[in-house]
């Protein structure tokens, strides 16, 4: 066991408490130095003893995220405020979770991290609890492939948008399920009705029950020749941006549904063409695909969405976004993301529409016009 404790100006907060960081990693350095600008002292665990934000901790702990009771022997002494964790692996998740909520902390509830790591849990919750969501099928049988298309995705997702396809009748329906549970961290898949619209993204504040929007961004997809759904990028400011109030009725409705969650949360919708939100995806934390790293920032000068993170995770207030955004997007650029301004929403859709490759499909969201 390695473990590293130092001495760092400025890292105590008034509290006395220490801000827990799991892992320490790339993904984890704007955590870290967001922790640290607020003054608190920092404890990061990663396996990696050569880890970029070791030496930015006060006591980093070299130790597998998932070894539950080694973290815990390492924390005895610590008086934590908070735990964070901008981590996917479930097992990681599980264990700050129960870490925070054995020491009375800020967490999200397990129904949450379920909904959060599996498609099929998360259409199990909303069914359970009036969020709208597109209809799940269990099998190629029970689709009417005269009159819809549906969407096979990884329950447990590995990587991005491996494995989701749009497939309709005559598509190889045994292919892309293979396709799709080869991609999935458990082998299952979920299967939904394909729903045509406009993608959205949301940071959230869960609170006891209370859920407050504090940043909105579009998502802007493209189906290959396949069928796979390929990401082309996101921006601001949101088509809904100046009539939200569609979306903040979900909004609404996701924190009666997570009553005992308190923490951040990104949310991922799709607005079909009567203006009906449906759920399909629910992330704990900012999310990633430099979205809070860059896009945010950029669209919003000086709103940091690292600092809002630990600002809930230590049990303070978290500040919305406020103002209208300025017009800024991340498009695709080889395996990275591009940051780009334009004069305004419908420029840098035109922006995004001219990445997508021919012979690929254009949902309604990005086509000219259908985002009016």
């Amino acid at each position: 066991m390695l473990r590293l404790s130092r001495e760092a100006g400025g890292a105590d907060d008034a509290s006395g408490g220490s801000l827990l960081v799991y892992g320490a990693g790339r993904n984890q350095l704007p955590v870290l130095d967001a922790a640290r600008r607020a003054g608190w002292r920092v404890v990061a665990v990663d396996r990696d003893a050569f880890a970029p934000g070791a030496s930015l901790a006060d006591h980093f702990v070299c130790e597998s995220l998932r070894e539950h009771d080694a973290i815990l022997r390492e924390l005895v002494d610590e008086r934590l405020a908070g735990v964070v964790a901008r981590v996917t692996d479930r097992i990681a998740l599980d264990s700050s979770s129960r870490l925070a909520r054995a020491r009375g902390l800020v967490a999200p509830c397990e129904a949450l991290l379920d909904a959060s790591t599996s498609k099929r849990a998360l259409a199990r919750h909303c069914a359970d609890h009036g969020l709208p969501t597109p209809r799940r099928f269990e099998s190629a049988d029970a689709v009417d492939w005269g009159r819809e298309a549906v969407c096979l995705r990884p329950d447990v997702t590995i990587r991005g948008k491996d494995g989701i396809r749009r497939i309709e009748r005559g598509d190889d329906w045994s292919r892309a399920w293979r396709a799709a549970a080869s991609a999935s961290a458990n082998g299952r898949v979920d299967v939904s009705e394909w729903v045509d619209g406009i993608d959205v993204s949301l940071l959230v504040h869960l609170d006891a029950g209370r859920a407050t929007r504090l940043a909105l961004w579009d998502e802007w997809v493209a189906l290959d020749e396949g069928g796979a759904i390929q990401g082309v990028g996101c921006g601001t400011p949101s088509v809904f941006e100046m009539d939200p109030s569609g979306i903040d009725d979900v909004v609404e409705r996701l924190g009666r549904a997570f009553p005992e969650s308190r923490t951040l949360v990104a949310l991922s919708l799709r607005v079909d063409r009567s203006g009906r939100a449906f759920v399909i995806e629910i992330h704990v934390g900012v999310g990633g695909d430099a979205i809070a790293d860059r896009l945010l920032p950029s669209a919003w000068p000086g709103y940091d969405a690292f600092a809002q993170l630990v600002s809930v995770q230590t049990g303070r207030a978290a500040s919305i976004a406020a103002g209208r955004p300025r017009p800024r997007a991340l498009l695709r650029d080889g395996e990275d993301w591009r940051l780009v301004a334009a004069r305004d929403g419908e420029a840098l859709r035109a922006l995004a529409r001219a990445t997508v490759r021919d012979g690929w499909t254009m949902p309604f969201g990005l086509r000219a016009g259908g985002a009016a």
